[in-house]
């Protein structure tokens, strides 16, 4: 009975130690891949695009900001988007977040972070 015993500790043990893992591996900072930023994002009910100063602001902004973005299965609300077919980014106080399309779906990355990018619609 003892070893038995044993044997379901070690297992158990074994399993928080993978599901941990798992969960560190899955829930780590990444970086963005800011090939995917489009070249047009619809914006407060216009298509802004290249010289346009609110286009130029989240892409550079988004560029020096690609490292430390987590992966997250929480909906936000939505905040001041920028939105394309294959590219979204949703901006709020303290935080943006960010997903797009990839061959499994939509992932969302958030971004904890201070900013100086408008929250409301010029």
């Amino acid at each position: 009975m003892k070893h038995i015993l044993k044997y379901i500790g070690y297992f158990l043990l074994a399993a928080v130690i993978v599901v941990v893992a798992i969960y560190n591996y899955h829930f780590r900072e990444q970086d963005i891949d800011i090939g995917l930023i489009p070249h047009e994002f619809s914006y407060c009910g216009i298509q802004i695009s290249g010289s346009h100063r609110s286009y130029m602001s989240i892409t550079g902004w988004l560029k020096a900001n690609q490292r430390g973005w987590v992966y997250t299965y929480t909906s936000y609300a939505p905040g001041a988007e920028y939105r394309s077919p294959e590219f979204n980014v949703s901006v709020h106080q303290g935080f943006v977040v960010v997903w797009h399309k990839t061959n499994e779906g939509y992932p969302q990355f958030v971004k904890k972070v201070t900013h100086e990018l408008p929250l409301v619609c010029p």
